[in-house]
């Protein structure tokens, strides 16, 4: 944690978001009874190389690949790399969550799905239905990751953003997901 506190001091209100996500995910950790410790340190880290330069040199070439496309997922790889180096923190249980919190992906890990949703409903944002979305997520996890991609999906969409192929591979996933849940 003293890591995060001295690289984001000077982002007071992301320092918040961080604790809001781990706090978030801690609760549903224990909801699902997965580790919880496993859920704060992916909470806390997930953004970790938000205010980071882009330098794809220690990516993968996947990831580069995607980085010179959606420059949004550095962040996320970047901060997965250097907790693993730094850090020694190598479980996937950690790691996977924190590359794929931006916009998840087909088929996500419970912890995976975990730190998705707690991203989108911590308290501190500042969103209408986060609340709803976390009852949500203790009903349904896979709604509320459903919900929360098209919250994004949508917001994007009103700026004029196109969502990228990752992303609506990933709303797809969890489309279908629902809609054989129904069936």
């Amino acid at each position: 944690m003293k890591q995060v506190n001295q690289k984001l001091s000077q982002h007071e209100k992301r320092l918040k978001h961080v604790y809001g996500v781990a706090q978030t995910a801690v609760s549903l950790a224990n909801f699902y009874d997965v580790d919880s410790n496993k859920m704060m340190l992916a909470g806390l880290y997930h953004d970790f190389s938000k205010y980071d330069d882009i330098n794809v040199e220690l990516l993968s070439d996947n990831e580069k690949e995607i980085v010179k496309d959606y420059p949004v997922m550095f962040h996320a790889y970047q901060a997965a790399y250097l907790i693993t180096r730094n850090l020694d923190i190598s479980d996937l249980d950690i790691i996977n969550p924190i590359k794929c919190h931006v916009w998840g992906k087909p088929n996500m890990s419970i912890y995976e799905k975990i730190l998705f949703v707690s991203d989108y409903c911590e308290p501190n944002r500042s969103f209408l239905d986060i609340k709803e979305i976390f009852e949500l997520a203790k009903n349904d996890l896979n709604a509320a990751v459903l919900k929360c991609m098209t919250i994004s999906i949508k917001d994007l969409e009103t700026r004029g953003i196109l969502p990228s192929k990752y992303q609506l591979e990933a709303y797809d996933y969890y489309k279908e997901v629902s809609l054989w849940k129904k069936n």
